[in-house]
């Protein structure tokens, strides 16, 4: 869910939303006709080494327990935020993600966040790109934190 590249990334072609949309800008798409995807839930690993990184780019054993028994390593962000022990958020500010770790051998999540939609919402009108589309909304809070970040953010 990265906005932009991870400078620390360990792989030569890393993938973020805006190398995304500049390709499509790119090769003459309007940018009109085109939408960020954000996840209103988060993908995580298990038995994740610190690395004196919390985590980031660490050696992992697997998927972390989900939300649901089919699908491992997925919880919708409200579930996450207050269902996994320990969990501690961190903001990377060169990469505009958010991820959560739970400590040395512990989980390791990346998701989307209230700061982190906001930042995306303002990437969204800077480029003038038509908006913004979510997955899914029963991840988000009771009151409607990260649909109300992304509504915020995209107001006039």
């Amino acid at each position: 869910a990265n906005l932009y590249p991870e400078p620390a990334s360990p792989y030569p072609h890393d993938f973020s939303v805006d190398g995304a949309v500049q390709l499509y800008l790119d090769a003459g798409i309007s940018p009109r006709k085109l939408t960020i995807g954000l996840p209103f839930y988060g993908r995580g690993w298990q038995q994740v080494t610190d690395g004196g990184a919390h985590g980031v780019w660490q050696a992992a054993n697997g998927a972390a327990p989900g939300q649901f028994a089919e699908e491992a390593g997925t919880r919708g962000y409200n579930n996450l935020v207050t269902s996994v022990p320990g969990l501690t958020v961190y903001h990377d500010d060169q990469s505009v993600a958010t991820y959560g770790y739970t400590g040395n051998g512990g989980q390791w999540w990346s998701f989307d966040d209230s700061w982190s939609i906001a930042k995306k919402a303002a990437y969204i009108k800077s480029k003038h790109l038509l908006g913004a589309m979510i997955w899914e909304m029963s991840g988000d809070t009771p009151s409607g934190t990260l649909m109300n970040a992304l509504s915020t953010g995209l107001t006039p």
